[in-house]
């Protein structure tokens, strides 16, 4: 059998002759590239102690505003593979007390989509590429800049109580006053009884 085939007619050899333009045009504009390339001087970086430059947009190491952060878990359920975990407890005056904030880096795939969503914009891309380790374990970044609380989350704690119970006890006697008004607007039985001997 054969499966060459010849161009046959006008249509075939306007289609054979607009593949050999084609090959020509994309042969020049590749050769083209390399020749530009080709006189450049080359750049090699002394890695480690020189690093690459990097885009702007670069989706490097992540990084985290803890200050900011108000444990919402909005990155935590954003992530597909589910690689962050967030653990900590909540206390009066909204002051979190932080266990754990980690990124698995042997399952992360750099997407982004667990800034996007976060509503007080706390979770960044870095710029940092390097994961070098010796050991997989080491690729289980902990991002949070400190553990438990601070001296100013319990001082924020300790507001948050006082004025919880001010605010109580404010309530409690606005509701003795209204109570002690009420019974002093209604008439007492011994009025009733002497306007009933009146009468």
């Amino acid at each position: 059998m054969n499966f060459t085939s010849t161009p046959t007619g006008p249509l075939g050899l306007s289609r054979w002759l607009r593949n050999i333009v084609d090959t020509v045009r994309t042969t020049v504009i590749g050769m083209s590239i390399t020749i530009k390339y080709f006189f450049t001087k080359p750049v090699t970086y002394e890695y480690p102690e020189q690093r690459m430059p990097v885009a702007p947009r670069y989706r490097g190491l992540h990084y985290l505003e803890q200050d900011i952060c108000i444990a919402c878990r909005v990155c935590e359920k954003a992530c597909p593979i589910d690689c962050i975990e967030i653990r900590f407890e909540r206390h009066p005056g909204n002051v979190n007390e932080w266990f754990e904030f980690s990124l698995d880096y042997n399952k992360c795939m750099h997407c982004e989509l667990c800034c996007y969503p976060c509503p007080v914009d706390c979770i960044h891309m870095g710029r940092e590429y390097s994961l070098v380790k010796y050991d997989r374990s080491e690729l289980i970044v902990d991002l949070m800049a400190w553990d438990g609380m601070r001296d100013k989350d319990h001082v924020t704690i300790q507001a948050a109580i006082d004025k919880k119970k001010k605010k109580a006890e404010e309530a409690a006697a606005k509701k003795a006053a209204q109570a002690a008004k009420a019974a002093a607007d209604e008439p007492s039985a011994e009025d009733e009884n002497e306007g009933e001997d009146e009468e």
